[in-house]
């Protein structure tokens, strides 16, 4: 079922995972303020100008945060080693003490990663030499 907004999306969840989400969102949001929450993919997202800085979602038995880069596998492995991380994805269960720390650390560094990434884009954009303008051809006339 495709959302369109965010309270689309915590509407079709049960209860419980409704209640571990929104606090979820919470912590999340105060991490990285920076951040707008919106649908893409029909996951809960969370954009620096445009581009996708985490991913957030709700299944039967776990809530999933996207995507686990290798630099942030290799920064927590420590704290993720209670939780199953597979091909780019943390789960998390609902069961269990919500590790609020964690995910907002999570967060930030992602939010970090993006920030540069996108400054590396800018720097080289701006680098770019600009083209300058070709002039028409001149056309060979025959008679």
């Amino acid at each position: 079922m495709p959302f369109e907004t965010v309270d689309d999306y915590l509407a079709s969840l049960p209860q419980p995972a409704r209640r571990i989400m929104n606090r979820v969102r919470t912590v999340i949001g105060k991490s990285i303020p920076a951040c707008e929450e919106s649908i893409a993919y029909h996951l809960l997202a969370y954009k620096l100008n445009g581009k996708a800085v985490l991913f957030l979602a709700a299944w039967k038995k776990h809530f999933s945060i996207y995507p686990a880069y290798p630099s942030i596998l290799e920064t927590f492995a420590k704290e993720l080693a209670p939780y199953e991380v597979e091909k780019g994805t943390i789960r998390f269960g609902y069961d269990g003490r919500l590790p609020v720390h964690l995910i907002g650390r999570i967060a930030q560094l992602r939010l970090a990663e993006e920030r540069t990434k996108q400054s590396r884009a800018s720097r080289k954009a701006a680098k770019a030499p600009t083209a300058k303008p070709r002039k028409p051809a001149r056309r060979k006339i025959t008679r």
